[in-house]
Protein backbone atom coordinates (compact mmCIF):
# COMPACT_ATOMS: atom_id res chain seq x y z
CA UNK A 1 0.00 0.00 0.00
CA UNK A 2 1.16 3.38 -1.03
CA UNK A 3 1.48 6.23 1.53
CA UNK A 4 1.22 9.37 0.42
CA UNK A 5 2.85 12.11 2.70
CA UNK A 6 3.24 16.22 1.75
CA UNK A 7 6.01 17.47 3.91
CA UNK A 8 7.71 21.43 3.77
CA UNK A 9 11.09 21.40 5.66
CA UNK A 10 10.40 18.45 8.01
CA UNK A 11 12.05 16.31 5.29
CA UNK A 12 15.49 17.64 6.29
CA UNK A 13 17.28 14.58 4.95
CA UNK A 14 15.55 15.32 1.54
CA UNK A 15 15.59 19.07 1.25
CA UNK A 16 19.90 18.44 2.07
CA UNK A 17 19.68 15.96 -0.77
CA UNK A 18 17.83 18.06 -3.07
CA UNK A 19 19.98 21.08 -2.12
CA UNK A 20 23.12 19.19 -2.99
CA UNK A 21 21.63 18.53 -6.44
CA UNK A 22 20.80 22.16 -7.01
CA UNK A 23 23.64 23.47 -6.04
CA UNK A 24 25.53 21.37 -8.38
CA UNK A 25 27.58 19.18 -5.13
CA UNK A 26 26.08 16.33 -6.47
CA UNK A 27 24.48 14.99 -9.57
CA UNK A 28 20.57 13.07 -9.30
CA UNK A 29 22.93 9.46 -9.30
CA UNK A 30 25.06 11.05 -6.55
CA UNK A 31 28.60 11.29 -7.98
CA UNK A 32 30.38 14.41 -6.36
CA UNK A 33 31.56 16.95 -9.02
CA UNK A 34 34.76 18.84 -9.00
CA UNK A 35 33.96 22.64 -8.37
CA UNK A 36 35.74 25.97 -8.72
CA UNK A 37 35.45 27.48 -5.51
CA UNK A 38 33.10 30.56 -4.86
CA UNK A 39 35.83 33.21 -4.88
CA UNK A 40 37.02 31.54 -8.40
CA UNK A 41 34.04 33.06 -9.77
CA UNK A 42 32.80 36.97 -10.55
CA UNK A 43 29.83 37.97 -10.96
CA UNK A 44 27.82 40.30 -13.43
CA UNK A 45 25.10 40.97 -15.55
CA UNK A 46 21.39 39.46 -15.75
CA UNK A 47 18.48 38.55 -18.62
CA UNK A 48 15.43 40.50 -17.28
CA UNK A 49 13.70 37.89 -18.93
CA UNK A 50 13.99 35.76 -15.32
CA UNK A 51 12.98 38.24 -13.23
CA UNK A 52 9.68 37.11 -11.38
CA UNK A 53 8.62 33.76 -9.66
CA UNK A 54 9.16 30.50 -10.98
CA UNK A 55 7.27 26.72 -9.42
CA UNK A 56 6.68 23.43 -10.09
CA UNK A 57 5.63 20.14 -8.34
CA UNK A 58 7.84 17.66 -7.67
CA UNK A 59 8.08 13.93 -5.57
CA UNK A 60 10.43 11.61 -4.99
CA UNK A 61 9.67 8.21 -3.23
CA UNK A 62 11.46 7.79 0.06
CA UNK A 63 10.60 4.04 0.70
CA UNK A 64 6.92 2.97 0.51
CA UNK A 65 5.85 7.34 0.97
CA UNK A 66 5.81 9.72 -1.78
CA UNK A 67 7.35 12.95 -0.48
CA UNK A 68 5.62 15.98 -2.20
CA UNK A 69 7.09 19.13 -2.75
CA UNK A 70 6.86 23.06 -3.99
CA UNK A 71 9.84 23.90 -5.82
CA UNK A 72 10.50 27.58 -6.25
CA UNK A 73 12.84 29.77 -7.32
CA UNK A 74 12.46 33.95 -7.48
CA UNK A 75 14.81 35.98 -9.65
CA UNK A 76 15.25 39.27 -9.58
CA UNK A 77 17.84 41.55 -11.04
CA UNK A 78 20.82 38.93 -10.31
CA UNK A 79 19.56 37.42 -7.16
CA UNK A 80 18.14 34.65 -6.57
CA UNK A 81 16.00 32.78 -3.60
CA UNK A 82 14.75 29.06 -3.67
CA UNK A 83 12.24 27.92 -1.45
CA UNK A 84 10.67 24.23 -0.87
CA UNK A 85 7.00 24.51 0.04
CA UNK A 86 7.10 28.31 0.49
CA UNK A 87 9.71 27.80 3.18
CA UNK A 88 12.87 30.03 1.99
CA UNK A 89 16.30 27.68 1.73
CA UNK A 90 18.77 29.31 0.05
CA UNK A 91 19.43 32.43 -1.56
CA UNK A 92 22.64 34.19 -3.61
CA UNK A 93 23.27 35.83 -6.86
CA UNK A 94 23.52 34.95 -10.62
CA UNK A 95 24.22 36.21 -13.76
CA UNK A 96 22.31 35.21 -16.84
CA UNK A 97 22.84 35.84 -20.76
CA UNK A 98 22.51 33.90 -23.92
CA UNK A 99 20.78 30.82 -22.44
CA UNK A 100 23.88 29.95 -19.61
CA UNK A 101 22.95 30.66 -16.38
CA UNK A 102 25.64 30.79 -13.24
CA UNK A 103 24.32 31.03 -9.62
CA UNK A 104 25.95 31.28 -6.52
CA UNK A 105 24.35 30.60 -3.05
CA UNK A 106 25.68 33.19 -0.48
CA UNK A 107 23.09 32.05 2.45
CA UNK A 108 21.29 29.27 3.88
CA UNK A 109 18.14 29.55 5.74
CA UNK A 110 18.46 28.02 8.86
CA UNK A 111 14.98 25.60 7.59
CA UNK A 112 17.77 23.86 5.99
CA UNK A 113 19.63 22.38 9.33
CA UNK A 114 17.08 23.10 12.02
CA UNK A 115 17.10 19.87 13.59
CA UNK A 116 21.09 20.35 14.27
CA UNK A 117 19.94 23.44 16.12
CA UNK A 118 20.97 25.79 14.00
CA UNK A 119 20.34 29.53 15.14
CA UNK A 120 17.05 30.87 13.07
CA UNK A 121 18.17 32.82 9.86
CA UNK A 122 20.17 32.89 7.14
CA UNK A 123 23.81 31.63 7.24
CA UNK A 124 26.71 32.04 5.23
CA UNK A 125 29.44 29.55 4.16
CA UNK A 126 31.40 30.89 7.00
CA UNK A 127 28.57 30.46 9.60
CA UNK A 128 27.70 26.84 8.91
CA UNK A 129 31.01 25.66 8.71
CA UNK A 130 32.04 27.09 12.06
CA UNK A 131 28.97 25.79 13.65
CA UNK A 132 28.95 22.24 12.16
CA UNK A 133 33.20 21.70 13.36
CA UNK A 134 31.84 23.49 16.46
CA UNK A 135 29.73 20.13 16.91
CA UNK A 136 32.63 17.61 15.89
CA UNK A 137 31.32 17.18 12.53
CA UNK A 138 33.38 14.91 9.83
CA UNK A 139 35.86 17.17 7.41
CA UNK A 140 33.84 14.89 4.74
CA UNK A 141 30.60 16.65 5.94
CA UNK A 142 32.44 20.44 5.93
CA UNK A 143 33.29 19.97 2.82
CA UNK A 144 30.01 19.06 1.88
CA UNK A 145 28.64 21.94 3.25
CA UNK A 146 31.39 23.82 1.78
CA UNK A 147 30.39 22.60 -1.96
CA UNK A 148 26.91 24.15 -1.64
CA UNK A 149 28.37 27.50 -1.85
CA UNK A 150 30.29 26.83 -5.14
CA UNK A 151 28.97 28.73 -8.52
CA UNK A 152 27.35 26.08 -10.79
CA UNK A 153 26.42 26.60 -14.71
CA UNK A 154 24.01 25.65 -16.50
CA UNK A 155 21.49 26.55 -19.26
CA UNK A 156 18.24 27.98 -19.26
CA UNK A 157 15.00 29.32 -21.83
CA UNK A 158 12.14 31.51 -20.68
CA UNK A 159 9.21 31.06 -23.66
CA UNK A 160 6.24 33.03 -22.37
CA UNK A 161 5.02 31.89 -18.93
CA UNK A 162 7.78 28.73 -18.49
CA UNK A 163 11.26 28.80 -17.63
CA UNK A 164 12.96 25.76 -18.83
CA UNK A 165 16.32 25.29 -16.38
CA UNK A 166 18.76 22.24 -17.25
CA UNK A 167 20.53 21.27 -14.04
CA UNK A 168 23.51 18.52 -15.16
CA UNK A 169 21.68 16.79 -17.75
CA UNK A 170 18.09 16.71 -15.75
CA UNK A 171 15.25 19.73 -17.15
CA UNK A 172 13.23 21.35 -15.15
CA UNK A 173 10.25 23.17 -16.50
CA UNK A 174 9.10 25.71 -14.11
CA UNK A 175 6.02 27.99 -14.43
CA UNK A 176 5.78 31.85 -14.02
CA UNK A 177 3.72 32.86 -10.61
Amino acid sequence: MEKRLQVGTQAIIAAIAIAMILTGCVTQNGAARDLAPPEAFAFAGEDPALNGEWFRISSFWWGDAEIVFEEEFVFENGAWEGRTDGYPEVRGIYTARGGEITLRITHVSANMFHEFGVAPGWHSREDLAAFFAGLGAPEDFLREISQMFYPFEETYSVTGDTLTLTFHGDTLALTRR
